[in-house]
């Protein structure tokens, strides 16, 4: 079923307020009619409601605040940030917190109403046992809902969530239900942003909730590494997290970046929040993906390589021991407090022309798809400013085997002759007429040069955009 609240929307009807409050509908008219509940109205024969998810927590605040003395009238407040024992408790897999009860129903006094306790960051709302199968943000909380569409338990933070745009490689990758110990078990994964105060960059933080709304576990980055003669100490962000299933449990990837400069690094985290450090990269790890070959299971993350100033790929086999990119030996790239092991194979893929013509420093790697067991590495050429992609093909052995450019590539070399920044047309351009150069490093043969050729039957003429 669909979610009947989208991220950061309003609310349009009474169901979508009394959902948002995890109370009935005549609870919730009862509330605005007697409490001052923010509920706005049109104006015309039926007269409609809306309301702002933001407004309404700021009314729980100031009725909290209210009726502190009133245990009957008492809504749960958000937490002021300070970890309570009881918030420690939900953390380690204490039940979560009872149902918001109806100031009638207490008044009443029916016999079994729950109060609702604080809880760490937030405190919890369930109305239903049924267990999350979608989840979603609004406001400033996480919502998830039930398998009939009814919103099961509700997480509001204390921070001030920050949606970032094209924050992954792929939509929806900072949000996951999974199943991380094999077990049939969900768990929810969030890989929260949270906006600092004045300039400061984004504070990431991730969070694994249980289906029935327990957080089981929390992490924020808090490393250091050396770089030459340069320590970096974050803060850090998150730009990717995959989750891949195991014989008997699952391991989540995060790939984390430094917010200014160059370092960044991979993550392996299990099922309890256990955290290791599996690769460090001098440059930024943007996307990752995972394959299976006959050799093995693989990690692939690709980003950018600062030293080479090139979109970057390293293959990072599971099991293999943490390392770090491949860099020249005594030179600021290099990591000197990182891991000692260094990856199975690393490629680097020149910008191409219209790059270096648009005045950009470098091309990065924005995305991996694995179909049909091969996988496909898909390059930025201008930064995110506009569509100009290649894309490498890898065969089920991952090695690259073709590069095809996309419309949008065609499309910015026109422009840019335009500009009089290339002296030459589309049609007369020598890279569309392949092969193309792709450096090789392994730790047997060090680097090399791959000749990889256009995909068949792409060229100039391919090119309409």
């Amino acid at each position: 079923m669909t979610d009947p609240l989208q991220p950061a929307a309003d609310l349009k009807t009474w169901q979508e307020v009394a959902a948002y409050l995890g109370i009935s509908v005549r609870e919730a008219q009862y509330r605005e009619k007697n409490d001052g509940m923010p509920v706005h109205r049109l104006s015309g024969p039926k007269s409609r409601v809306w309301a702002y998810p933001q407004e309404l927590d700021a009314w729980k605040r100031r009725a909290a605040s209210a009726n502190s003395a009133e245990p009957s009238a008492s809504i749960p407040p958000e937490s002021s940030g300070q970890e309570s024992e009881s918030g420690r408790a939900e953390e380690q897999g204490a039940a979560p917190s009872a149902p918001w009860v109806s100031r009638r129903l207490l008044l009443g006094g029916l016999a079994g109403a729950a109060v609702v306790s604080a809880a760490g960051t937030g405190w919890f709302l369930r109305h239903r046992s049924g267990d999350a199968v979608r989840v979603s943000v609004a406001g400033n909380s996480l919502l998830a809902w039930d398998e009939t569409g009814r919103l099961a338990w509700k997480y509001p933070f204390a921070e001030t969530l920050h949606v970032r745009d094209n924050k992954f490689s792929r939509p929806g990758r900072d949000l996951q239900i999974v199943d991380l110990r094999g077990d049939g078990t969900k768990q929810i994964l969030f890989a929260a942003s949270f906006l600092q105060s004045g300039d400061g960059p984004d504070r990431d933080e991730i969070y694994c909730f249980s289906s029935g709304g327990r957080v089981l576990w929390r992490y924020k980055p808090n490393l250091a590494f050396t770089f030459g003669d340069t320590r970096f100490d974050g803060p850090w962000v998150f730009t990717d997290m995959i989750v891949i299933p195991g014989k008997t449990q699952a391991t989540i990837w995060l790939a984390v970046a430094h917010h200014q400069w160059r370092p960044s690094f991979i993550l392996s985290i299990d099922p309890d929040g256990s955290v290791k450090v599996r690769f460090v990269s001098a440059g930024h790890v943007y996307a990752l993906g995972h394959t299976v070959t006959p050799a093995g299971r693989y990690l692939l993350a690709g980003g950018v390589n600062n030293e080479y100033a090139s979109a970057a790929l390293a293959v990072l086999r599971e099991d293999a021991p943490p390392s770090c990119s491949p860099q020249t030996r005594g030179s600021r790239f290099e990591c000197l407090d990182g891991p000692k092991g260094l990856p199975d194979r690393y490629f680097l893929f020149p910008p191409t022309e219209i790059t270096t013509a648009a005045g950009k420093p470098y091309n990065r790697v924005r995305g991996i798809e694995e179909p049909g067991g091969a996988c496909v590495v898909r390059t930025d050429e201008l930064l995110g400013t506009e569509e100009a992609e290649a894309y490498y093909g890898f065969s089920k052995d991952l090695e690259p085997h073709d590069v095809a450019f996309g419309d949008g590539y065609a499309a910015c070399h026109r422009r840019l002759e335009l500009e009089g920044r290339l002296k030459h047309t589309f049609a007369e351009c020598p890279q569309m007429r392949g092969p193309f150069p792709v450096r090789r490093w392994d730790q047997e043969s060090g680097w090399s040069t791959l000749s990889v050729p256009l995909t068949s039957g792409v060229g100039p003429d391919a090119y309409r955009g």
